[in-house]
């Protein structure tokens, strides 16, 4: 009785550790990861995010002399063992590889049974056309503020060139709004009269969630193997007509 009791803990422990597990994973996967982009301070930022934390990778204050030292010493340990590696491989005799006929004959056959690369790319575009939306959809453009200041060497020119950047870019956020999933974009295109320089800011936030990465790739997968079928079949037709008005 006791050794059944402690048989059921131990089971009602793996229970709740799976649990805890599966629940960590799809919290990791629902979780937006993605990078920003800005250029606010005077010089391009770099960020990576996942959530609500975010990490600066570029823009941060440049490494000490100690630390560049460190980071050169280990570079330099790394290359001798990297070096001492391929002279111990170097130096050990090479044996023979042993030739398995019957392997290499299943090898000749699975080759010979590989689809033609025509099916396979004819069922990639179509696979990606299956798909309810773009693919780029699954990338979020949580933020888009641009603001473009316009300038010239004369107040006509600065209306010129102002004139084009607004059309660039009433042309252009149509385009983009098709293709990404932008919340609010937030673009402005403004002249400089006074200082007639031209000027370019921007804050710009992409973001992915790796669960509707995951439910992307396997419509997709399901799509590919779907229309793979579809093409061979169609290819082995074709072929079998020409065989046969070739006879």
């Amino acid at each position: 009785m006791i050794a059944l009791k402690i048989f059921l803990w131990i089971l009602a422990g793996l229970g709740l550790t799976l649990a805890g597990v599966l629940v960590l994973l799809l919290l990791l996967l629902s979780v937006s990861y993605g990078i920003r982009l800005t250029n606010r301070r005077g010089g391009t930022d770099v960020s990576a995010k996942a959530g609500f934390f975010s990490y600066r990778l570029s823009g941060r204050k440049p490494p000490s002399e100690a630390k560049k030292e460190k980071r050169a010493l280990r570079k330099k340990k790394k290359a001798a063992r990297t070096l001492q590696k391929l002279r111990d491989k170097a130096a050990k005799p090479k044996k023979r590889k042993k030739i398995n006929r019957k392997k290499a004959v299943k090898t000749m056959r699975r080759q010979a049974k590989k689809e033609r690369p025509t099916v396979v790319i004819r069922a990639l575009l179509a696979s990606l056309a299956d798909y309810d939306k773009p693919y780029l959809k699954l990338i979020k453009v949580k933020r888009l503020h641009v603001r473009r200041t316009v300038g010239g060497g004369s107040a006509s020119e600065v209306a010129a060139n102002y004139a084009r950047e607004m059309a660039i870019a009433g042309a252009s956020l149509p385009v983009l709004l098709s293709i990404f999933d932008i919340k609010k974009p937030r673009v402005r295109v403004e002249p400089d009269f006074a200082g007639r320089k031209y000027d370019l800011k921007y804050d710009i936030i992409l973001t992915l969630r790796p669960i509707s990465l995951l439910f992307a790739a396997l419509a997709f997968l399901k799509a590919f193997r779907r229309n793979k079928e579809i093409y061979r079949t169609k290819e082995e037709a074709d072929t079998d007509g020409k065989e046969t008005r070739a006879a």
